[in-house]
């Protein structure tokens, strides 16, 4: 009776756990200021871009447990001029605008220098939050069929490196929907340009660093363009949103990077969709605004990479819109923040909303919460096997981690693991129903440690 008893209890405490680290809660409102856009580089370091009732820019930012906000920076003035904001580290971040304008400032947003002019385009910027010295930035026209011109940097914005690819009657849809993994991996989400034909909604996205551009249609009736994509961090798995005006949004997955991609399911929230991925993680975001119910912010989960999705819950049910969203992954939790804002005048009622998510950040099999104090790949069990055997491996810290099987050849028969993965002990199955007896090779690889090992396979 005892046992049960504390079974029960335990169970109790769990389940306030989880309902306590799965709402999203008030954080931070700047007084009568509006934030568009919010890029958290860790959890203790977030900017924001946005603009008051007068037009001057806005920078919000976060250093530790202190929000900040100043619009007395020497940004240009303009209502909703700025459509992207990427940090670096406290000090240095850049803003992208309207107007084909980047800046950049090494002083926690008081100064600001531009840097680049893209013309009269509209500017996105995206830094991978796996390697922090990769970012993209996406310019586009909104209304001609110019060339996109896309910078690259590979040290932390000190360089760019220009592309200037042409995706005919398509412009970058109207938010920063751009997503980057890697220096070789980035995405762009295209919408159809004003004024022009287009024939349904398509991104474009490099496997080469920059160097050739491939795009992808999408065959979805009336609808014109991708509003917000995401990509895990295996640079094969992603989701992609498209939308038509008041139409409910379509929610489309692609398991090869991007090349081909099959319908998954809708939702009623035509204005802001923002779809983003927790890299590490199979856990996803949605957030957006239905017009045509009472409380219309709403914010929804996946943890199975969108097999299935719940509503969130917040402390307000009373949000009137949702604008932006991004998180991270750090010590088994996730750390997420929104911007929402409330009544008729949003200048008034913007507000900044967290979330610190129970959910722990796993690979395939994750054992236990102990770090491990060394790389290690083990011998697989059992060996020889027939036909299913599995790998366990170790990660003393966060990093890609590609596990590939060979023949005695050396070619290679199956990936088994290419991914981001936080630290931990993690094992991965490997099936040799298909294969012959024999010998076989596994490797694993990560930039920080590389080991191989033989098995054998006896039917």
């Amino acid at each position: 009776m005892k046992t049960l008893s504390k079974i029960l209890i335990i169970l109790f405490i769990l389940l306030s756990e989880i309902n306590m680290h799965s709402q999203w809660v008030y954080e931070f409102s700047p007084y009568r200021q509006a934030v568009h856009y919010l890029n958290v580089v860790d959890t203790s370091i977030i900017w924001g871009i946005g603009d008051n009732s007068s037009g001057d820019a806005v920078i919000v930012r976060k250093l530790g447990s202190v929000w900040d906000w100043y619009d007395y920076t020497n940004l240009p003035s303009g209502n909703q001029l700025y459509s992207s904001i990427a940090g670096i580290d406290s000090n240095i971040a850049f803003v992208g605008s309207l107007t084909g304008k980047v800046y950049k400032t090494s002083d926690r947003g008081y100064d600001w220098t531009q840097i680049l002019d893209a013309g009269n385009r509209w500017v996105f910027i995206k830094f991978s939050k796996i390697n922090k010295s990769t970012g993209y930035i996406f310019c586009s026209n909104q209304f001609t069929t110019e060339n996109f011109i896309i910078y690259k940097t590979t040290n932390y914005g000190n360089t760019w490196q220009t592309f200037t690819p042409n995706f005919g009657n398509y412009s970058a849809a109207n938010k920063p929907s751009v997503w980057v993994t890697d220096s070789a991996h980035a995405w762009v989400a295209l919408g159809c340009n004003s004024l022009q034909n287009c024939a349904g909604p398509k991104i474009a996205y490099t496997t080469n660093g920059g160097i050739n551009w491939l795009t992808t249609s999408f065959v979805d009736g009336n609808r014109t363009g991708v509003s917000t994509l995401a990509f895990k961090s295996d640079n094969q798995f992603g989701m992609a949103v498209t939308y038509w005006f008041s139409q409910p949004i379509n929610i489309w997955i692609t398991t090869n990077g991007g090349s081909n991609w099959a319908f998954s399911r809708s939702f009623p929230i035509p204005i802001n969709p923002t779809i983003i991925n927790v890299p590490g993680t199979s856990v996803w975001y949605l957030g957006g605004t239905n017009p045509n119910t009472p409380s219309r912010a709403f914010i929804y989960k996946s943890s199975d990479d969108g097999a299935s999705w719940f509503q969130m819950s917040t402390d307000d049910s009373t949000y009137d819109g949702f604008w932006d969203m991004d998180g991270i992954a750090l010590n088994n939790k996730i750390h997420a923040w929104s911007i929402v804002w409330g009544g008729e005048n949003y200048y008034n009622y913007m507000k900044i909303l967290r979330l610190i998510d129970t959910v722990s950040v796993i690979g395939i099999n994750n054992h236990g919460s102990n770090i491990p104090k060394e790389f290690r790949i083990e011998q697989n069990y059992p060996n020889p096997f027939n036909p299913t055997t599995k790998i366990r491996y170790a990660l003393p810290k966060a990093s890609i981690v590609k596990i590939v099987i060979y023949n005695v050849m050396g070619q290679v028969l199956k990936e088994l693991v290419n991914e981001y993965k936080n630290a931990g002990n993690y094992d991965v199955a490997f099936d040799g129903t298909n294969l012959p007896s024999g010998i076989f090779f596994y490797r694993i690889e990560t930039p920080y440690f590389s080991d191989s090992k033989k098995m054998v396979l006896i039917k």
